[in-house]
């Protein structure tokens, strides 16, 4: 009975076929007719095969109305719809749909939609969207993606422009946010997504400027030479590597050969080398110590100069003379044994 059922359909297929194929134009003065073939319209591509994903219903949902509504002449009577809408099922989708498309159920393309939406669409669809809306932020990404994903959950619920876009403008960055202060607030959806959006390619605009200023270097910019402290004297210095550790340990002790042959010839206690004295030795870990905390040594020493000169002066006065020290004798005390013998 099934296929005799099955062989009914696929002859009125064709019969229709043939009825769409074929017109015939207005008789002639002669009163002969000549038939002529119509052509068909572009074929659509056909949707994607549904599986049972409830994600994917909408979009074959949607493609599966617009093949079948542009390509009416290809597919003229309500069986052709369900034949063709039948072949783009697989899966799971297939396996449900399938007994009622046996028993004859599924006589029109509306009663086929119905069935796949009550077995595979969300039935709380809106209450779905609103949880999702009350967590989706827009954070670090560019606001056409996100404002794609907005108007996605958005348009599951039937809110008005006001509502629309108070939970657009919560969804939102801070730092589009932050300019919104001085701007005036749109009252429709599209403008305010407008300016949005002007306001997040302005932001990314100027940081990407700020980061290319910062890894940019100068070519022509000249590095001013560094501040060093010198000593007052002209002397020659000589250049010491200060993390040379084993020329920071031949400091010659005082009273050994190593420092006399250095008094001799006139090096340094602490590296061995000549054009400087120890306290000015870079390796000398005061040095820089000194040199930072204590004043020239020329100008430290100037008042102990003056006061040695005159010192000096004094003594060397010929109307002057030194007063002789004062000598006093000690009575020097002799042992016992010694008295002693000194009276016999």
């Amino acid at each position: 009975m099934q296929s005799l059922f099955d062989t009914i359909r696929a002859l009125q297929a064709e019969v229709a076929d043939l009825r769409a194929s074929r017109t015939l134009t207005p008789s002639s003065s002669q009163g002969n007719s000549t038939p002529i073939a119509t052509t068909k319209s572009e074929k659509l591509p056909d949707p994607p095969m549904f599986g049972g994903n409830r994600k994917e219903l909408r979009p074959f949902v949607t493609k599966l109305r617009l093949k079948l509504q542009e390509n009416a002449d290809r597919y003229p009577t309500e069986w052709n719809k369900v034949n063709y809408a039948m072949s783009r099922l697989e899966g799971d989708a297939a396996s449900t749909v399938d007994p009622f498309y046996r028993n004859g159920s599924l006589s029109t393309i509306a009663s086929f939609i119905v069935l796949l939406e009550q077995t595979y669409d969300d039935a709380s669809r809106e209450y779905t969207a609103m949880a999702k809306l009350e967590t989706l932020r827009q954070r670090n990404r560019e606001f056409t993606s996100f404002f794609s994903e907005f108007l996605g959950l958005v348009g599951e619920l039937d809110w008005n422009e006001s509502a629309k876009v108070a939970a657009l403008r919560r969804a939102i960055s801070d730092e589009i946010r932050a300019q919104l202060v001085t701007q005036k607030m749109p009252k429709t959806l599209s403008e305010f997504a407008t300016l949005c959006q002007q306001i997040d390619e302005n932001l990314r605009y100027n940081q990407s400027t700020r980061s290319r200023r910062t890894t940019t270097q100068p070519t022509n910019a000249t590095t001013p030479p560094a501040k060093t402290n010198t000593p007052s004297r002209n002397t020659t210095t000589t250049t010491h590597d200060l993390m040379d550790i084993d020329g920071a340990r031949s400091y010659a002790p005082a009273g050994s050969e190593e420092r006399k042959n250095r008094i001799a010839k006139g090096a340094c206690f602490g590296c061995g080398q000549k054009g400087h004295r120890h306290k000015d030795c870079p390796t000398n870990p005061y040095s820089k110590i000194r040199q930072a905390t204590a004043p020239d040594e020329n100008e430290r020493a100037a008042p102990f100069r003056k006061t040695y000169a005159a010192s000096v002066a004094s003594s060397k006065a010929p109307d002057k003379k030194r007063p002789t020290p004062l000598r006093v004798a000690t009575p020097r005390i002799m042992p016992s044994d010694e008295s002693e013998n000194e009276s016999s």
